[in-house]
């Protein structure tokens, strides 16, 4: 489908790059749909977070290289920020998957997970699990 946009959650990734089990089928999606991805600047700062929890010198440069400096990034205004609330009181949803949600409601885009938690929201928002 042309045009088609996928906003990928920070598990995608976290997958690969600390060789988790299902590393073969995330690294599959993000190879397939490279074109087609985007990530949100919460999903940027959380992977920096978790290379440097996991002691992981350069992964996180890499993955600026690899990934990031050809797909966009997605960073939520101020009044965006302001309705993050309300997607977790009537979704459930906690703070990330909140941002993560209301990111691809913006920018129309499905989102890509492994995260079941989403599943709140799949009634009204495209999600696809991995």
């Amino acid at each position: 489908m042309a045009g088609r946009k996928y906003l990928v959650d920070t598990n995608i990734f976290v997958e690969i790059l600390l060789k988790q089990n299902k590393e073969i089928a995330c690294t599959q999606f993000i190879t397939v749909h490279f074109s087609e991805i985007v990530i949100s600047q919460f999903t940027l700062q959380s992977i920096a977070l978790i290379c440097n929890r996991n002691n992981s010198p350069g992964l996180f440069t890499k993955f600026l290289a690899d990934v990031v400096e050809h797909i966009e990034v997605i960073t939520l205004e101020s009044a965006s920020l302001k309705d993050i609330e309300n997607i977790i009181s009537s979704s459930k949803l906690d703070y990330d998957d909140a941002y993560q949600l209301k990111a691809a409601q913006l920018g129309n885009f499905e989102i890509v997970t492994m995260d079941r938690d989403f599943s709140t929201v799949a009634s009204s928002h495209k999600i696809l699990f991995i």
